[in-house]
């Protein structure tokens, strides 16, 4: 079984979200908004985010973004069956963030006890005084038979702007986001993927609705590689060339 793993529910979303002090109007429920940067931002430095679930939910998969995470960024984490109670998880949490993604992972796979996803009723965690900009926690839709292609392509998209003054020849620049996008092709899929999860995902998910790809982390290191995006339309001649069993998949990171 391969490791790639696809998210499209994230139930954070329809969670009570609480904390114990924020700054005026960057209030803890704008961590679900699907934007990145609009964040909730603590008073101090020790102020803690709470995600509370009505019903416990299967997590396979927390990713927790900030605008301003680095790699030396100090993150706490507790995961509870109950509320308050901190018995699947406590403590400091310390995984690799890449400065440029700024993006941290908990993968069931890694750091639950025996490799499995774990049934949660509350998330607390903290990043040491830092913004938060999203939450994603919840299952996995679609865990693919293979991998997907080792020739499937990145790009990153600058959405910077550069202008030439005409008489004098100055440069004008507009700094923007770049932003990374990623094309994911499967080939080969057993029938119950290709007209399983692979086409629910497509109908499910579609253009609109926001999901995490997190690629094999044993070959790609996820806090470089797990994208969280939309899925973008495809040429129309590279659609209709689509083989039965063969799939791809278009995201385009979220700012």
């Amino acid at each position: 079984m391969a490791k790639d793993i696809w998210c499209v529910d994230n139930p954070v979303d329809r969670a009570a979200i609480t904390a114990t002090g924020a700054v005026a109007g960057l209030t803890p429920d704008r961590i679900a908004d699907p934007r990145r940067g609009k964040a909730w931002r603590p008073g101090a430095p020790t102020d803690t985010l709470k995600i509370t679930f009505a019903n416990a939910v299967q997590v396979d998969v927390i990713l927790v973004a900030g605008p301003a995470f680095k790699p030396d960024t100090e993150l706490t984490l507790e995961l509870s069956s109950t509320p308050g109670a901190g018995d699947l998880r406590t403590g400091p949490w310390l995984p690799k963030i890449d400065r440029m993604a700024r993006q941290a992972l908990w993968i069931a796979d890694v750091d639950a006890p025996g490799g499995t996803g774990l049934t949660v009723r509350e998330i607390v965690l903290s990043a040491s005084g830092l913004d938060i900009g999203r939450v994603w926690a919840g299952p996995a839709l679609w865990r693919p038979h293979f991998t997907h292609v080792y020739g499937a392509q990145q790009f990153v998209e600058d959405l910077s702007q550069k202008q030439v003054a005409l008489r004098s020849g100055t440069v004008f620049t507009d700094t923007a986001a770049r932003l990374r996008r990623q094309e994911i092709k499967y080939e080969a899929m057993p029938v119950f993927e290709w007209d399983g999860p692979a086409r629910d995902l497509s109908l499910t998910a579609g253009l609109a609705k926001q999901v995490l790809f997190v690629p094999d982390h044993e070959y790609y290191p996820p806090e470089r590689h797990a994208i969280l995006g939309y899925q973008e339309t495809l040429n129309p001649i590279q659609a209709l060339g689509f083989r039965r069993f063969e799939q791809t998949f278009v995201l385009r990171e979220s700012g």
